[in-house]
């Protein structure tokens, strides 16, 4: 039978679908076209040369995700080195128009035809106006095209000498040849006819060759040209494969070959950037003087979409100025005054005294006494360590008696990272070697990119630890204290659990240093009866048959989860409160309840609080419904057209005056000093939104079924049949809901199914 996957998406894949997305405005090839078309030749091939086909597609959003990581918009070349059927590099292409050059290398011949086949596509169809040429090409070794901007041309025309970069098609007839295309103009040749569209031109190139039939629409002025390149072979053998901004590694290499990849990557310039599948700290041949982990990335929210995953751990580094043999400050070009500002940080060194140290600091002002002079005054916060202390002092300089440099150094006094503990990077600790600590840096070495740190859970302090240790805090999106819908994480790990992204209530009670939460699910009654699965009860309960697909769910006695991923987890805000609000709207009986609505009216204080314990908020509220004696009439005669208006008459309802009773309401609510900015009314009860919300749809519905009661059944003949029908009504409904869920669609974790059930998905 096939698997019913109603809650399939994660919170994670929808806010990257929705911050991320891409369209596609032609047909590209599928996931399951790159699987089928290697075979065993391409795998034995690809054997002898050391590389492995490993197959999977980061998906469109997670592409535009990776690329805003790696800092696609600064860079202006991409290579794409295991390309596959080379969809992620045309999107890089077409979504980066700073970019000038993109190229893509594959190995696996099948795979190498379909990227082929896309950038035709593309060259025949075009992109959103967007036209593009067909420069370069050998059918099954490579093709490359160059985009067809509208300012190629001076706006006067081309004339004899100017510089250009002039294609010929087929000019290239060695794959192992990149030819550079940078030349100048030596003829014009007119057509006969007139057109100028016919005219040729004649180019003498940079590398000595000519051409004398270029084609008018083939010439660009230098820094206009945008080409983007497939290449059948291996990545290794690609000229200049690893000459560029950005470099894409989505490959499964063997171990033979891991000191040939660090090595590579560090034969590119500066500053590139680069995505790996695997996570290189990890290789005995790891280069930690001269790659470092972008921030972001090593923390557990930074994942990404892909064919085979919601949420993928892939690797981001950057090619950095060696540790240990470039200098961590450099010269300041130009004038002082125009390079040095407010909050700048440089190292100093006193030019009257001989053996003046270098020294770290932080500038506050910056002025100068003569405008006709270069000169200039600056006072700046630095440092000095001492034995077992730090000393800070405010010092003035001035550019006449001291030497200034920039420094490399990414972190300032004060300011709190994450960080490596030095003594877990040994082997005999390997458990833990990565474990990411809190710390603050309290000093800064003027001579050398390290810190100071001192390491705030466990209160110890390192003097020199290296900047490649050190990093930015992540950025989160759930703070300590917040209210959140989350996945349950047994379900959540589970690829064959059908309720695998079924969101529950939770609380944030803390946040683990790798940027997982630590929640407190919220459970009750209540909320059980809306939580366990009305479609599929039976999956709840493991089995032999089903131990693989069996779903769990939070309890009171197993409440809490340790390490809950930022992909799991979701606010309530943008969809609970939303298909409550729909469900209120649409069957006016949006909650579950156990107990008998119509009876409100006479309903005694045990009965309220009753009431109160079965719709989930009891344990914040049934101390004082007793306290006040709330019996049915008071519940029905509070007037609340909204969940702000209900938050005022509870809190007049509840208000306590008898001196005791206050001091033990005091002691029960932990907000009783929020106090309503509209009426002054004292918040005693504390209740969060979705427990006011739920509050306000039962206390409606109370209302509504008296009120039925009132016009429809009492004083009425056949009273006690007629009762028995709204008892009907009532279960009629509840079947109701139940075949919306077994018709409704899955997916997404809110489409199809039982509305009220997809609020709380």
């Amino acid at each position: 039978s096939v698997l019913i996957m109603p809650y399939q998406d994660s919170p994670g894949w929808e806010r990257q679908w929705k911050n991320f997305s891409w369209d596609w405005d032609f047909h590209v090839s599928t996931v399951s076209e790159g699987h089928r078309v290697v075979g065993d030749k391409d795998k034995s091939e690809a054997k002898t040369k050391g590389a492995k086909l490993t197959f999977g597609e980061v998906l469109d959003c997670g592409v535009s995700r990776m690329l805003h990581n790696l800092g696609a918009a600064h860079k202006t070349s991409f290579h794409d080195l295991g390309m596959g059927p080379g969809k992620m590099l045309i999107q890089t292409y077409l979504q980066y128009k700073n970019l000038r050059t993109c190229m893509g290398v594959e190995l696996a011949k099948g795979r190498y035809d379909l990227g082929e086949r896309n950038i035709r596509t593309l060259l025949k169809n075009g992109w959103r106006g967007r036209k593009f040429l067909g420069i370069e090409f050998k059918i099954g070794h490579y093709f490359k095209i160059v985009e067809d901007v509208p300012d190629k041309a001076p706006k006067e025309g081309w004339k004899v000498g100017d510089k250009v970069v002039a294609y010929y098609p087929g000019l290239k007839t060695d794959k192992m040849v990149h030819k550079d295309y940078h030349g100048e103009i030596t003829d014009i040749k007119k057509h006969e006819s007139g057109d100028d569209k016919k005219t040729l031109f004649a180019v003498k190139y940079e590398d000595g060759s000519t051409c004398d039939r270029v084609q008018r629409r083939y010439l660009f002025i230098p820094g206009k040209e945008r080409t983007c390149e497939v290449w059948y072979g291996s990545l290794f053998d690609y000229p200049g494969g690893f000459d560029a901004e950005i470099c894409v590694l989505e490959t499964d290499f063997p171990e033979e070959m891991h000191p040939t990849l660090i090595k590579c990557m560090t034969t590119t310039p500066i500053g590139c950037t680069f995505l790996t599948y695997h996570d290189l700290k990890k290789f005995s041949c790891y280069d930690w003087d001269n790659l470092r982990q972008i921030d972001c990335n090593i923390y557990d929210n930074d994942r990404y979409i892909t064919s085979w995953s919601q949420g993928w751990r892939f690797y981001l580094w950057e090619h950095v100025p060696s540790f240990k043999d470039t200098l961590p400050y450099s010269k300041i070009a130009g004038k002082l005054h125009e390079n040095l500002k407010k909050d700048d940080q440089i190292v100093f060194k006193d030019n009257r005294e001989d053996d003046s140290p270098l020294q770290y600091g932080e500038i506050l002002t910056v002025s100068k006494d003569d405008e006709k002079t270069d000169e200039i005054n600056l006072i700046v916060r630095t440092n000095k360590v001492e034995v077992k202390k730090v000393q800070y002092q405010n010092v003035t300089l001035s550019s006449s008696d001291y030497t200034i440099y920039k420094t490399r150094h990414r972190f300032r006094i004060g300011q709190e990272v994450s960080a490596y503990y030095v003594e877990n990077l040994k082997e005999t600790q390997y458990q833990n070697r990565y474990e990411i600590y809190r710390g603050k840096v309290i000093a800064i070495n003027a001579t050398k990119l390290t810190y100071v740190i001192k390491y705030l859970e466990e209160g110890t302090t390192r003097l020199d630890v290296s900047e490649k240790y050190v990093y930015k805090l992540p950025k989160l999106l759930y703070q300590k204290g917040e209210n959140v819908m989350a996945c349950w994480p047994r379900n959540a790990q589970n690829k064959n659990c059908p309720h695998r992204y079924k969101r529950f209530p939770a609380e944030v009670v803390d946040i683990n240093n790798d940027s997982t939460y630590r929640l407190r699910y919220q459970v009750s009654p209540f909320l059980l009866s809306l939580l366990r699965p009305q479609v599929f009860p039976d999956d709840y309960h493991q089995t032999e048959d089903n131990k693989k697909q069996a779903a769990y769910a939070p309890t009171a006695d197993n409440c809490f989860a340790e390490n809950v991923r930022e992909m799991w987890v979701q606010y309530p805000a943008d969809f609970v409160v939303k298909n409550i609000q729909q469900v209120e709207n649409k069957l006016g009986l949006p909650f579950y309840t156990t107990y008998q609505p119509e009876y409100c009216e006479g309903w005694e204080n045990k009965e309220c609080i009753a009431w109160i314990n079965d719709i989930g908020i009891g344990t914040k509220l049934a101390k004082l419904f007793e306290l006040n004696k709330i019996d049915g009439k008071g519940l029905l005669n509070i007037k609340a057209e909204n969940e702000k208006e209900l938050n005022i008459e509870m809190n007049k309802l509840l208000k306590v005056t008898d001196g005791d009773n206050k001091t033990e309401s005091t002691e029960l609510n932990n907000d009783d000093e929020n106090e309503n900015e509209d009426d002054g009314v004292v918040d005693k009860i504390g209740l969060n939104r979705i427990e006011l919300k739920n509050l306000f749809a039962n206390i409606k519905h109370l209302k509504q079924q008296n009120e039925m009661m009132q016009q429809q059944f009492i004083g009425q003949a056949g009273g006690h049949q007629d009762y028995q029908k709204l008892q009907q009504v009532w279960r009629d409904f509840r079947k109701d809901m139940g075949r919306h869920q077994t018709t409704g669609g899955g997916g997404g974790g809110g489409g199809g199914g039982d509305p009220l059930m997809n609020g709380f998905d």
